[in-house]
């Protein structure tokens, strides 16, 4: 499901983890017509540009000559740390994301504008936490690259268990995070 941003990253993108490279350079990928631009940008540091991508609809058939498929590694949910690594320095090269000087920032992960698992008594913990540094992100409202170059700088995260945790992979080591589990 493209609109799940954590298993786009993890499911789709980290199949691509030792096989973009034996793919021929013509390869074109298919892809849902329902990805959102924060989908196809996420393609970006990959390699995968808007004229590689073929977009089709969810009960489409399509014919090719030759087919890549490259089946999951592991079951959803249960990353390997080597591909999770890989897709980080992938993120990190395309969006210079490497300067340690900036690990400065301290995030707080809104899920205001979710269906669920929002925090009820958000603004009490906002309140307790901006005196300390912290600011608060509505990552669906920043632009792929813009929540990876914020994530980049983070020396610490805070927030409920949702899918703009999966922008840790772009965190700097020793990101200290706290997640709010329901």
């Amino acid at each position: 499901c493209p609109g799940a941003y954590y298993h786009w990253m993890t499911d789709v993108v980290g199949r691509l983890y030792g096989v973009q490279e034996h793919l021929p350079t013509e390869t074109r990928f298919l892809v849902p017509e329902s990805a959102t631009q924060v989908h196809l940008d996420a393609l970006l540091p990959f390699g995968i540009s808007a004229d590689r991508i073929v977009r089709i609809a969810a009960c489409e058939c399509v014919e090719a000559e030759d087919l890549w498929y490259s089946p999951p590694a592991v079951p959803s949910g249960f990353d390997l740390p080597e591909v999770s690594l890989w897709i980080a320095q992938k993120l990190r090269n395309c969006y210079g994301a490497d300067d340690q000087e900036k690990h400065r920032l301290r995030l707080y992960i809104s899920r205001s504008r979710a269906s669920q698992r929002r925090v009820l008594n958000e603004s009490e913990i906002l309140d307790k936490i901006m005196p300390l540094g912290f600011q608060l992100v509505e990552a669906e409202m920043l632009d792929f690259g813009a929540q990876i170059r914020l994530f980049s700088q983070a020396v610490a995260v805070l927030g409920p268990h949702g899918a703009g945790f999966v922008n840790l992979l772009a965190a700097p080591q020793g990101c200290a995070v706290l997640e709010l589990m329901p």
